[in-house]
């Protein structure tokens, strides 16, 4: 399947969800990540904050679930300028005050900069992934760049479905892979990108 096509599937898909089932489905995938996250320690983790009205995986309930796991943790996210199509990275305290942008995306207003450079794992948004670990997300490419920033980061998407039947067709240079993505019911590791 092309791209355009994935993504009109599973955005349909995710509006089937209510917010209960996307609560439910938020929270294992955390139990996925905690259990992945066994026996390491983070201190720098880069993550998105969802978009209420896309169905996004309320990554509210993984940030709570890890900052009971490493009290020490800095977890940054992005700020997104379209005009320039770049990302910004700002510091979330846990009372950081939040509003959302005119695109439903929640943003910090004491802007403290995030080094993204220290990232050790950046959880990825998406639509659907495939078995190679390629993603489908809005279409815009702003991962897709910040990915391409971060070598020294792991590479984690996060998705309310299991992975694509088949491979995404029109994946190109400009995408970058997932190391692992997580479902609420498995993780899936991507032996091209360990």
């Amino acid at each position: 399947m092309l791209k355009s096509e994935i993504r009109k599937l599973y955005k349909s898909k995710r509006m089937l969800l209510s917010e209960q089932d996307i609560d439910e489905q938020s929270l294992k995938i955390s139990w996925q990540l905690e259990h992945w996250l066994s026996g390491k320690y983070i201190n720098f983790l880069h993550t998105f904050l969802p978009i209420k009205r896309q169905r996004e995986i309320n990554t509210f309930i993984v940030i709570e679930r890890l900052r009971k796991l490493f009290p020490s943790i800095k977890i940054g996210i992005s700020h997104t300028n379209f005009a320039e199509k770049t990302l910004s990275h700002f510091l979330l305290e846990e009372h950081s005050p939040l509003q959302e942008d005119e695109w439903g995306i929640p943003q910090v207003l004491d802007k403290q900069p995030f080094l993204i450079e220290k990232a050790e794992i950046i959880l990825v948004p998406l639509l659907a992934f495939d078995n190679e670990g390629f993603r489908v997300g809005y279409g815009a490419g702003f991962y897709d760049r910040l990915l391409s920033q971060c070598p020294q980061a792991k590479r984690v998407g996060l998705s309310f479905f299991p992975p694509l039947p088949q491979l995404i067709e029109d994946t190109d240079n400009y995408d970058i892979p997932l190391h692992i993505c997580i479902s609420p019911e498995e993780i899936f590791t991507f032996s091209q990108t360990i």
